[in-house]
């Protein structure tokens, strides 16, 4: 499953920072899908959104925009998506 909050994608191509044991590392944010990001020396890695340091303070929860979630199934055929929706209301217009 790979989930991506669209206002990360303004920061593509952008220096950010990586909270990492030892303190941060500038790191240049490559694809927000994944949170792909290349360090100093070139190498490219995966980043946890927790641990991206930003240079602008992100959107207040609830207005973050759309999160997109892509599914992959290991196999050909057919595949079941179940999920609870309590914290989902709706109205009729």
């Amino acid at each position: 499953m790979l989930a991506r909050e669209s206002w990360l994608t303004a920061f593509e191509g952008r220096r950010v920072w990586l909270r990492a044991a030892h303190g941060t590392e500038e790191v240049t944010l490559i694809r927000a899908d994944d949170l792909l990001v290349q360090n100093a020396n070139g190498a490219y890695f995966h980043a946890s959104q927790q641990d991206l340091l930003l240079p602008e303070a992100p959107p207040p929860q609830g207005q973050r925009g759309v999160v997109s979630l892509s599914f992959a199934l290991r196999g050909p055929g057919e595949g079941v998506l179940t999920y609870l929706t309590r914290s989902l209301t709706w109205s009729a217009q």
